[in-house]
């Protein structure tokens, strides 16, 4: 967790800005609540690309086992076998035993299983026989079939990664990360965090709404972590919807 320098003894003592007029930056309406409502966008937003990564993901994590379960399949009729027990029951075996591996492989190759499979593999084309051609032909290639089988494992664990980090955040910590983001905009400049305590804003409610933001990256931490400031893509987001709203 993102510890923060919120610390009551770094808020000014003189000197203080005067406070900020948040209201109307948008035509007929308070620009907190129409932050507020954009932050609360996002969040569906965010949960229906995560949603569409996992249903994409188990769909495509079903391509290695019906690879497989194809060729066993062939296999077994060019050979007039009859000891696969159909392609249903085959599929699912292959399934069963293919997406556990699948998944440990793609999280312990954190999404380059072929850029570190192809690290130090020699080209097909400088082979000095033509069996070596093949090999090395045929090496690359179940190296491409294996990343694609990839794919689908990739999703999923984007899918769970992202549950694993999704901020769940109540309505008033939401009014309170848009008092920060407005604030944030009207100084056009970094702020100590300190300067956003107040005792209608206590030090907890702060430090939950900057974990929120930077959750969300909509804000940017200094590297002492006692200044933030608006990312650049929401500074841009914030300037379009009051030059529509002038």
């Amino acid at each position: 967790m993102t510890k923060l320098n919120v610390h009551h003894n770094k808020i000014p003592t003189s000197g203080a800005p005067a406070p900020l007029d948040y209201r109307n930056p948008l035509r007929g309406g308070d620009s907190i609540a129409w932050i507020a409502n954009e932050l609360a966008k996002d969040e569906a937003l965010g949960a229906a690309t995560a949603s569409g990564k996992l249903a994409l993901g188990l769909a495509m994590c079903l391509i290695g086992p019906a690879f497989v379960t194809i060729v066993a399949m062939d296999i077994e009729s060019r050979w007039d076998w009859r000891a696969a027990p159909g392609f249903g029951v085959t599929f699912l075996v292959c399934a069963a035993i293919l997406i556990p591996i699948l998944m440990r492989l793609e999280r312990r190759t954190r999404g380059e299983f072929l850029a570190d499979a192809m690290r130090g593999q020699s080209n097909p084309l400088s082979a000095s026989s033509y069996g070596e051609f093949c090999l090395e032909r045929d090496r690359v290639t179940w190296f491409v079939y294996t990343e694609i089988a990839l794919l689908g494992p990739r999703l999923v664990w984007n899918f769970i990664d992202w549950m694993r980090g999704r901020p769940l955040v109540d309505a008033q910590t939401r009014l309170e990360a848009a008092r920060i983001v407005a604030a944030l905009h009207a100084s056009d400049a970094a702020r100590p965090i300190a300067e956003l305590i107040a005792p209608e804003h206590p030090q907890a409610a702060v430090a939950r709404a900057i974990r929120y933001l930077l959750g969300k990256q909509w804000i940017d931490l200094s590297a002492r972590r006692d200044r933030i400031w608006l990312s650049s893509r929401v500074r841009q987001r914030l300037a379009s919807a009051m030059k529509i709203a002038d």
